[in-house]
């Protein structure tokens, strides 16, 4: 098992720790439809979404931009956010943001015009939504008008939503609270979409932060995501420390899982002004978290975004 096998299956039921999922209050969540509801019951409490872009970021890992009502993108506030997302056919599941908030960096230009998910291919949800592309709208089933109803009066058909959302849920991370600390970012899989959130607005804010390291675990070279814009954190001061679980000949970086390149390898300014990023599955989350804390590092500073 490797360190992106650490990360769960998105859309596999109830929230966890986890790096895909993210989710582990229990948010406040619109009814599940019932047997025989109509269109507009179905879509009630729900905000449409459709595909505005989809690309592959690695061989594993898809890209998704969608776009919904303004009122739904307002709710985005904070890095470490996430999405219910219900697909009419497929359920529902718990996506991380894996772009930051306008509103966050302060860009007081557009305002924030689509959200951004990270999602691993796979069964279930994640596969239905990795597979759709691009202008597939929100509406694509509809209810057929009653046999009896004569057609000139037929009413016409309501559509039910194909992808939809209750909306923003979680805390995410208290970035507030961050200003002047050293900050320690450990993913593992698509556990990296929140953290690379974080880290775009950490980037434009660069001089409020301490010393920042990242530290992402993958299987391959190629799982990598956001590779284009790893150099570009070396470059804004971060360390940045990929870890690969199957690495190749020739691999200078970390080899193994995450955590354990971490307790071989760690930052030697670790201690008390440290904030600590995780996002992975349960286990990983667990052993940094005692690693951290045989470094001083206070159990109120390591955060997850639930």
């Amino acid at each position: 098992m490797s360190p992106a096998d650490s990360a769960p299956r998105q859309g596999q039921g109830a929230p966890s720790a986890t790096g895909e999922a993210l989710a582990a209050e229990a948010p406040a969540q619109a009814p599940e439809p019932t047997a025989g509801a109509s269109a507009a019951e179905q879509n009630a409490g729900y905000f449409p979404l459709h595909v505005h872009a989809a690309w592959d970021e690695t061989p594993t890992l898809r890209g998704l931009r969608l776009r919904g009502p303004a009122e739904l993108l307002q709710q985005y506030r904070t890095p470490g956010q996430y999405l219910e997302l219900v697909h009419a056919d497929a359920g529902s599941g718990f996506f991380a943001l894996a772009a930051a908030p306008r509103e966050a960096q302060g860009v007081a230009a557009a305002p924030l015009s689509e959200l951004e998910l990270l999602i691993r291919h796979g069964p279930g949800l994640a596969g239905v939504l990795a597979a759709l592309q691009p202008a597939e709208r929100a509406h694509e089933t509809y209810d057929a008008p009653p046999p009896a109803t004569p057609p000139a009066a037929a009413a016409p058909a309501s559509p039910v939503l194909m992808l939809r959302t209750p909306g923003v849920r979680g805390r995410g991370f208290a970035f507030s609270q961050l200003s002047g600390r050293d900050l320690l970012l450990v993913a593992a899989g698509s556990g990296i979409a929140p953290l690379r959130a974080v880290l775009q607005l950490l980037r434009s804010q660069r001089q409020q932060f301490g010393r920042v390291a990242l530290y992402y675990g993958e299987r391959t070279e190629s799982d990598l995501a956001y590779r284009h814009e790893l150099e570009g954190l070396r470059d804004a001061g971060v360390d940045v420390e990929p870890v690969l679980s199957r690495p190749p000949i020739g691999w200078t970086g970390g080899s193994g899982y995450v955590q354990h390149h971490l307790r071989l390898r760690p930052p030697p300014w670790l201690g008390e002004n440290t904030v600590a990023l995780l996002c992975g599955q349960s286990a990983m989350v667990s052993e940094v978290t005692a690693l951290l804390r045989q470094h001083a590092v206070p159990l109120s500073q390591i955060l997850m975004n639930y």
